[in-house]
Parts: C-alpha cells; sequence; structure tokens
C-alpha cells in the first residue's frame, strides 16, 4: 500500500472541473497515469464519472446547436508566432545588431553590437529607409516584408518577414526567414486577375522563389536591362513600388485562397470531394489530388487536417507525377461502421479492394499517416496483390512494438495507456480538443505536445495549414469527434498481426522534429520489425501529417513512392 494514499475524491473534482476548462484536462492526465502506477483502483473508481462527464460535455458544449463557425487552432485575427528557433537577427531603432544567427551570415560577418553593414540590405538605400520609417511610423506587431543578403558577395539574397515590437524608450525589428514557395496553380490565378502576360507571371516566380532579375535575363535569352523594364512594368500593373512588396502581395493573395477553402456550406457534410458507391455500406467518400492520370497513390489521411491538401501540397503532388485518391477514413466520418475499433480497421479495409476496381486503379502504393496508421498496415496485409508496398509519415505504431513506454510524449502517452482500462478518458481527450478548437484555442493543446518542435508550432501557425485545419473542423459529420478517439483507442490495441509477416515492402518516413514518437523510438522499431527508414529528414515535423508528407515529396520524390514498390512483387 502506498505511503501516501491517492486522494480519489480530489482526483473526480478535478476531472468535473474540465467540463468547465477544457485545458486544465492535459496535467490530469499526466497525474493520472501516476495515480494508475500506484492504485488501478482508483481509475476504475474514476472511470464510470467520465463516461458521465462526457455527456455533461456533450451538453454543454456540444449538442445540435453548439455553434461550429469559429472553429480553429489560433484565436481569430491572430498572426503567425515567430518561434525563437526561427528568428534570424534584431535590429533595434538605431540600426544596431541586438541579436542574430551566425551561420546564418557565411559570406559576411554580423555580430551584435555592430551597426548594420551595406550588404545586408543590398546596398539599396530605399531599403534602409523603408526599415527606418517601419521603426518610426509602424504600429507594434506590424509585419513588413524585406530582402536580406548574407554577404557582400550575395546576388540573390533571401525574403525575411520582420515584426514590430516596441516600448516606451525602443523599437526593435525582429527578422525571421520567410518559408514562401511558388505554386503554379496560385500563380496562374494571380496572373490572371492582376492582368500580368505570361513572360511577367515567369518574371514574378522568380522574385517569389529568390532569384533575382540578372537570373532571370540569363534564363530567357535577354539583356539584363529589357528585364529591369519588365519588372517595372510588372510593379506599375501591381501598384507597388519594390519587389519585397511584389512577395508580400502574392504571399498575401496565396494565403486568401488557401483560407477561400473552407467556404463549403458547414451543414452540408457532404459539399466536398467525391462518392463512390460499392456493392454493400453506404458509399464511400473520397478526395481526388495531383496530376489526372499520374501513378496512382491511395493514401489514408489522419486526424487534423482530415482529406483535404493545401496548395502547395496539391502542387507537389503534381510536380510529382502522382494521382492521390484520399478516400474519408472512419474516424473522420463517422458514418455507418461497426463501434468496435478492431472491427471498424477490417470493415473499412475490406472495402478498399472495390474502392480501387471501381475507379480502375490495378495496382498502387499505400502512403498512412498518423492514426491511420494501422489502417494501412492492415490493408497491405489483406490485400498484397492490389497494393505493392506501404509508406508511413508520422508513424503511430503499436503499443506491442514499443519496447519502452517511457520514450513516448508523456502528454500523448498518458490518456492512450489510461485508455486501456478507462476509455473515457480519450473520449473526453478529443471533446475537449474540440471545445478548445470552437473558441480558437486548440493551441492549448498542440503548444504543449509539440513544446519541443518549434517546427510543427510554426507549421500550425501557417495560413495555409491553418485553413486546411478549420476546413476539416467544419466538414467533419462527427463533430463531437467520437470516432477520433476511436481512432486513438487502436493505437493501444495488439495489432501486431497486421504488422508481422507482410508480403509488400514497408517505408517509415521519419521527421527529425517529430516529438510524438521519437526518431530514435521509430527506428528502433524498424529495426526488429525489418521495415526500411526514411530520414529523419531535416526540418520535418510530425503535426499536422501533411507537413511530413510535403518533406517527403520534396526530399525522396516520386520514385519512391512508386517505382520500387511497383517493381517488387
Amino acid at each position: 500500500m502506498p505511503k501516501h494514499p491517492i486522494d480519489t475524491d480530489a482526483l473526480i473534482r478535478e476531472a468535473y472541473g474540465v467540463v468547465a476548462q477544457p485545458e486544465k484536462l492535459f496535467d490530469l492526465h499526466v497525474r493520472l497515469e501516476r495515480a494508475q502506477d500506484r492504485s488501478q483502483a482508483a481509475i476504475d473508481k474514476l472511470a464510470p464519472h467520465l463516461e458521465q462527464i462526457g455527456e455533461m460535455f456533450d451538453t454543454i458544449h456540444l449538442g445540435a446547436d453548439a455553434d461550429f463557425s469559429g472553429l480553429g487552432l489560433l484565436p481569430a485575427g491572430s498572426q503567425p508566432v515567430s518561434s525563437n528557433a526561427m528568428r534570424l537577427l534584431t535590429l533595434d531603432s538605431d540600426m544596431r545588431v541586438i541579436d542574430c544567427r551566425a551561420n546564418e551570415w557565411p559570406t559576411g560577418r554580423l555580430v551584435a553590437g555592430q551597426y548594420v553593414p551595406d550588404w545586408l540590405f543590398g546596398d539599396h538605400s530605399a531599403a534602409l529607409s523603408k526599415v527606418r520609417q517601419a521603426m518610426r511610423t509602424g504600429e507594434p506587431e506590424e509585419v513588413f516584408y524585406f530582402r536580406l543578403y548574407s554577404g557582400a558577395d550575395d546576388p540573390r539574397g533571401f525574403m525575411a518577414q520582420a515584426e514590430l515590437s516596441k516600448t516606451d524608450k525602443s523599437a526593435l525589428l525582429t527578422f525571421s526567414r520567410v518559408r514562401l514557395e511558388w505554386s503554379e496553380n496560385d500563380g496562374v490565378q494571380f496572373a490572371e486577375l492582376m492582368g500580368l502576360t505570361g513572360a511577367e507571371q515567369q518574371l514574378t516566380k522568380f522574385i517569389v522563389e529568390g532569384r533575382s532579375i540578372s537570373e532571370f535575363a540569363s534564363a530567357r535569352g535577354r539583356t539584363v536591362g529589357t528585364a529591369r523594364n519588365q519588372m517595372k512594368a510588372v510593379l506599375r500593373k501591381l501598384g507597388i513600388g519594390s519587389q519585397s512588396e511584389l512577395v508580400s502581395l502574392y504571399a498575401g493573395f496565396a494565403g486568401s485562397l488557401a483560407l477561400r477553402g473552407v467556404a463549403a456550406p458547414q451543414d452540408d457534410p457532404v459539399a466536398l470531394g467525391q462518392e463512390l458507391s460499392l456493392d454493400s455500406g453506404p458509399p464511400l467518400r473520397f478526395e481526388r489530388y495531383g496530376k489526372a492520370g499520374g501513378k496512382p497513390v491511395l493514401m489514408l489521411h489522419g486526424a487534423i487536417e482530415g482529406p483535404f491538401f493545401t496548395p502547395n501540397l496539391q502542387h507537389r503532388a503534381q510536380s510529382a507525377g502522382l494521382e492521390i485518391f484520399v478516400p474519408w477514413m472512419p474516424f473522420y466520418s463517422d458514418r455507418d461502421r461497426p463501434s468496435d475499433p478492431r472491427k471498424r480497421v477490417e470493415w473499412f479495409v475490406d472495402r478498399l479492394d472495390q474502392f480501387c476496381e471501381k475507379l480502375r486503379i490495378e495496382r498502387c502504393a499505400l502512403l498512412a499517416c498518423s492514426f491511420s496508421s494501422a489502417y494501412g498496415f492492415a490493408a497491405l496485409k489483406r490485400w498484397p496483390d492490389r497494393f505493392c508496398g506501404l509508406a508511413v509519415c508520422g508513424f503511430t505504431p503499436p503499443f506491442g512494438k514499443l519496447e519502452e513506454l517511457g520514450e513516448l510524449n508523456a502528454l500523448w502517452r498518458a490518456p492512450l495507456v489510461l485508455g486501456r482500462s478507462a476509455p473515457g478518458v480519450v473520449e473526453l481527450l478529443v471533446r475537449s480538443i474540440v471545445r478548445l478548437a470552437m473558441r480558437g484555442e486548440a493551441y492549448r493543446y498542440f503548444d504543449k505536445l509539440l513544446k519541443d518542435s518549434p517546427v510543427d508550432r510554426m507549421t500550425l501557425r501557417q495560413p495555409d495549414i491553418a485553413a486546411v485545419v478549420r476546413k476539416a473542423f467544419q466538414n467533419r459529420p462527427d463533430k463531437a469527434g467520437r470516432a477520433m478517439a476511436h481512432a486513438m483507442q487502436i493505437q493501444v490495441l495488439d495489432w501486431d498481426e497486421w504488422i508481422d509477416d507482410l508480403k509488400r515492402p514497408v517505408r517509415i518516413i521519419i521527421g527529425e522534429h517529430d516529438v510524438v514518437h521519437k526518431p530514435n523510438v521509430q527506428k528502433a522499431v524498424c529495426k526488429r520489425c525489418k521495415f526500411e527508414d526514411v530520414g529523419p529528414l531535416k526540418d520535418v515535423g510530425v503535426f499536422p501529417c501533411s507537413n511530413s508528407l510535403k518533406g517527403f515529396l520534396q526530399r525522396s520524390g516520386a520514385s519512391m513512392m512508386s517505382e520500387p514498390f511497383c517493381c517488387i512483387g
């Protein structure tokens, strides 16, 4: 018997308090896991209360009249937050360096305390004047865009976002590198709306990608003077005065296109995608991305972003020559299906062969993300002649394959361990996240879960990612998230039989910043199960899984998804 008896009544009171303050659940989970280690009886006593708390939660927060219009990860109107890990440089109003990352200036010398050198802004007095004006007249938290250079010999430079902060005595500009990428789809719409010619569209692409007017002239076989005149024509058409403003305008346009993707009616869960009628059960809804007629890939999507792609990810799939089919997973749609998690997986997997047959997909690779990991392995085991291999991003291995649970992220591990004996813990977790999302405060959970991954926290704050997550929340038929809770419960089941003795190859795509299942944990599972591990990929995390997929498509190429798999068997 423990020296200090567990105050079960106090834990029960705290659990009921979650109804009013959902964010308190996350730390409570960790304390409950510790209590379970000392006394399973305490958790058994709490279990029936969790069921009752869940019913109260639905009545108060998630009833039929609940307003889901404000769903989001961040408060409405919030600016992307620059992580310390992403910050390059801070200047004061006297143009002195307060702080900098020395390794970002390989061809120049930039140290704290010095005045900014001429080359930092490309020796352009106009840019320096704009910096001074921002310091003098800008509003706190206002965002500006500048092109910075790494040294006197850097002809290209790179775009940076500068956030202004002010006190009574000083002003600071903190610069972060802009990870803006050109999308052909967005670029076409941008050119059409702004009245740009084909050549002007290509010039805009060069500038957005951080290339110079000289490089454009060389690529097009023109003089630098001609290219400069074209640049002036673009700026006149758009009513702006600099290349930096052009990049800012394109970034805002691309962001607005992503945000416009949430415009589907919120009360119509089938307003998106297509439906495919199968011989048994309800129709299977799916999304389709990439190059029409390209190499087919069947993707089993994750939970947070649902079956939706960002415009950038859609472009990557198209450039890779892949046509990606994404059926709505049972933990997303919650349509007629068995309630038992294991049977639900088998029910869904049994339908995939006919799904492929009707879409005339004779043979293809499988791609699974996070919660769909179990579904991917079950599908590969069930249909080895249909699927030539499996790639997994954001791998969530079954507990049976993990040698040491202590290696797992505590915030992730605790509800799953507790969920073995008290399933209501997992359901309450999902309900709490949904409720916080309704207030634009889901970051309270994700910032805790991902506190050691600045890459993921920044990713969740990107407008295109946030738009896709909001779109997924708004179009989920299962608003209360019970289906997602079942998906989490799958992780604690023994589904080793879907992993063992596979006839087709498996590749686990590992992100360097995966803090849920750390790279060393995933590599250990791969070694025991004889899977191929790819990575860890630099600057890739785990949530949302589209981040891992983006890194995979960018760094590994289409051949890893299709050709080696298709050549086997």
